[in-house]
């Protein structure tokens, strides 16, 4: 049986990188994530029906900088 409590730790740490890495990607050079960008997208918008309001948050953060790429 799985802890509900660290499952949610899990999840926001998780997130909580994913959005270092979309940035760090970004800063670099957005040619990755535009190249996956329908990918990213489509796996992100997911992660907006979570319970947990800061990754619903993290995750507007990150579909907001994968939109807003120049």
């Amino acid at each position: 049986m799985m802890n509900t409590q660290n499952n949610w730790r899990v999840r926001t740490k998780t997130i909580d990188e994913m959005l270092h890495d979309v940035q760090d990607r970004i800063d670099s050079g957005s040619e990755y994530i535009m190249v996956n960008s329908e990918r990213f997208l489509d796996f992100f918008v997911q992660l907006l029906a979570d319970q947990n309001f800061k990754i619903v948050l993290n995750t507007l953060n990150i579909l907001n900088m994968i939109i807003g790429m120049p």
